[in-house]
């Protein structure tokens, strides 16, 4: 995540065009959003809240995003008011990043809540429909009486429109799915049959998947070719790191990447605040090298301030503990 959007705001255009820049793009694509908004879904429906929790706590996301935008944007946001940039604010403030879609995910993962949909193919065969039918919707720009900046939301194939709700809402329904199938007994009788048909989407469809990976406005609006893959990729992916954690388990890595995991939100958003608000003054103009030396200093101050964020956290908490 935070070496991705340091290779889009600070690397060079020659090294943003590079192999090491596509390989870059490579592993900020499924390893990154839709990983972690496929995890999102599984974790919703393993909490199982209520619907009107889901509904309440999706908003709340929602109105964090836009606050999250204003805040990464703040240096270029200034830039513009003092006439130095003649940008439109509002493609800044309205930017469809990830809280915003998790937020609006959450409020579609409760109306399945509400409707009792327990069986996985009623999500997974949802969230193949939304990816498939995304291209044809990514072609209606205008929809006289709504906003662009309420349709990039939706599907609006613009610029400011990263992860929009088609064809994104479909990795969380992919989570939710997985949640499901796992816990019957067909899984866990053709388990490696999972794994062999997760491994042949992944290298058939492995060309695709890269090509639409390193293109960055195709990524956020592709369609469902490309979720094929990252589900078959994902399943993988979620495979090996199990195998990993117990090779690692109990060491420093181990714990690092489990604090990072407890908190990727806070991790989320630290980054956003410092990578945001920097790449105003040194927009791709970084050599590999320094964009390198940038990712490893924003790694460590962000896990720092995450680290001093949740210390904070835990002393409110047991004050609170305490008064009562």
């Amino acid at each position: 995540m935070i070496q991705i959007h340091i290779t889009e705001l600070f690397a060079s255009p020659e090294v943003f065009h590079s192999l090491a820049g596509k390989i870059s793009l490579f592993l900020g694509g499924v390893p990154a959003a839709p990983l972690f908004m496929t995890v999102m879904g599984y974790f919703v429906i393993w909490r199982a809240k209520k619907a009107g929790v889901l509904v309440k706590r999706g908003i709340r996301l929602f109105i964090y995003g836009i606050f999250l935008n204003i805040g990464l944007n703040f240096h270029l946001l200034v830039k513009i008011a003092d006439g130095s940039f003649s940008y439109d604010p509002l493609k800044y403030i309205f930017g469809v990043d990830i809280l915003p879609l998790a937020g609006l995910s959450l409020i579609a993962l409760a109306l399945f809540i509400k409707i009792k949909a327990h069986h996985p193919l009623v999500y997974i065969l949802t969230a193949a429909l939304i990816t498939f039918i995304t291209p044809m919707l990514s072609g209606i720009t205008q929809i006289e009486g709504i906003s662009e900046y309420v349709l990039a939301f939706l599907w609006g194939d613009v610029k400011w429109s990263y992860f929009p709700l088609f064809p994104w809402l479909a990795y969380p329904l992919a989570g939710a799915s997985f949640y499901y199938l796992e816990r019957t007994d067909f899984f866990k009788t053709y388990f490696y049959y999972f794994i062999a048909l997760a491994t042949l989407l992944t290298a058939v469809f492995m060309f695709k998947g890269f090509t639409v990976s390193t293109t960055l406005q195709e990524y956020y609006h592709h369609g469902g070719v490309f979720f094929l893959w990252a589900i078959g990729f994902i399943s993988l992916l979620v495979f090996a790191l199990s195998r990993l954690r117990k090779a690692i388990a109990e060491t420093f890595a181990d714990q690092y990447l489990q604090f990072l995991g407890r908190h990727v939100t806070a991790t989320y958003v630290f980054q956003w605040l410092i990578i945001g608000n920097i790449a105003t003054a040194i927009y791709r103009t970084q050599s590999m090298a320094a964009s390198l030396a940038w990712f490893v200093g924003i790694l460590l101050v962000t896990s720092l301030l995450v680290w001093l964020y949740s210390f904070y956290r835990k002393r409110q908490s047991a004050k609170l503990k305490y008064r009562i």
